[in-house]
């Protein structure tokens, strides 16, 4: 059996200034927990986001890999999809990357020959 510690968070409304500052508080809640190896962030809540959104998911993104982790994200929004229009082009690979893993491929052990 494959199992690891997956953390969920989902995200609504508007993520900048309070808002970003909650996010940011959140995720750092669950990075401080060594057990946990993957973060699911789901955005289809997001209503507004600037490119400090994409800085903070960087951010985890260093940490979780950095413990042999994955950061992946779900359901971005439109908004979340026009902000990107305006990042810097490593955040945009970065968000590109987490939100197209092929968690069935990555996360669930092959099976074993017999």
């Amino acid at each position: 059996m494959h199992t690891e510690r997956v953390a969920l968070v989902s995200v609504s409304g508007g993520v900048v200034g309070a808002g970003l500052g909650e996010l940011r508080e959140g995720v750092d809640a669950v990075l401080r927990s060594a057990e946990v190896r993957g973060l699911m962030i789901d955005l289809s809540g997001v209503s507004c986001c600037d490119a400090k959104l994409f800085a903070l998911l960087g951010d985890a993104h260093d940490v979780l890999v950095g413990r042999g982790g994955w950061l992946g994200l779900v359901g971005l929004s439109a908004p979340v999809l026009d902000s990107l229009e305006s990042a810097e082009l490593s955040l945009v690979l970065l968000i590109s990357r987490a939100s197209m893993r092929d968690f069935a491929r990555d996360r669930v052990p092959a099976p074993r020959g017999g």
